[in-house]
């Protein structure tokens, strides 16, 4: 994209050198201050690059997984650190491992997620726990035994074409049942991450979406009641998961890479 703003802009500055005795000065600073925006909108929240799809979707809870974090957690439990099972790419960069917390955080890389805010602090732009994925982020604790309360993953498939699915169950309260219910699923080859919806009830002001290296301008956020989705709002207050309870995905896919003539 740099590219093609580059070559917008070196014609146009070869258009004002050509007229230089009929264009003024006011007009030349004019398009400068244009250019300079130009590139920066180019360079700025580059996550957007993702593109962005949604459906009514049947959630199905994993079973024989693997426990992260185990039921009755405190609010925002973090795990350690296990392999993805394949290369994962996110933002141009190859991942191999990820943690997760209780409070709805999947981070990527060799570096644990923490309890970011004391599980509170579920803003986008946060530059803590980068990069992070969440299909719901707030203070949740992992529910009772009884209730099937935790965070639990598993790989399926076979190479190129694996996916991994990690699965949070999740309470208001420590020791509470388990009532939220929700995945996110990351995809080998084409790299693209997907988020299912079960049952919920009212959320107390939830995060949903992705945060890059640089969240503070790097993130892509979803205004779960109309599945919207910004690189520029940072929506923190979602009172209901997506889909209302009834079953929803979201889906981020890798833009192909393009360029201009």
């Amino acid at each position: 994209m740099n590219t093609f703003f580059t070559h917008c802009s070196t014609r146009l500055f070869a258009g004002f050198q050509k007229q230089a005795t009929t264009t003024t000065s006011f007009t030349k600073q004019l398009v400068l201050q244009l250019a300079v925006i130009l590139f920066t909108v180019s360079s700025f929240a580059q996550i957007t690059n993702m593109r962005f799809d949604t459906e009514a979707a049947t959630y199905v809870p994993i079973t024989g997984g693997t426990s992260l974090v185990g039921p009755g957690s405190g609010a925002g439990t973090p795990s350690g650190v296990v392999n993805i099972g394949f290369t994962f790419k996110f933002q141009g960069v190859d991942y191999t491992q990820f943690s997760a917390n209780a409070a709805g955080l999947l981070k990527l890389g060799s570096v644990a997620v923490t309890n970011e805010g004391g599980a509170t602090d579920n803003t986008a732009v946060s530059n803590f726990n980068t990069p992070k994925i969440y299909a719901l982020w707030d203070k949740f604790y992992t529910g009772t035994p009884a209730t099937g309360g935790g965070i639990t993953y598993l790989l399926t498939g076979t190479a190129p074409n694996r996916a991994l699915t990690v699965q949070w169950k999740v309470a208001y309260a420590q020791n509470g049942a388990t009532t939220t219910n929700f995945q996110v699923k990351l995809y080998e080859t084409s790299n693209k991450i997907e988020f299912y919806y079960g049952a919920a009830p009212a959320l107390s002001g939830a995060s949903v979406g992705l945060g890059g290296l640089n969240a503070a301008n790097d993130y892509l956020s979803v205004w779960a009641p109309n599945s919207i989705v910004s690189g520029r709002v940072n929506f923190t207050t979602n009172t209901i998961i997506p889909g209302g309870g009834t079953g929803r995905m979201y889906s981020f896919t890798p833009a192909p890479v393009t360029t201009s003539p």
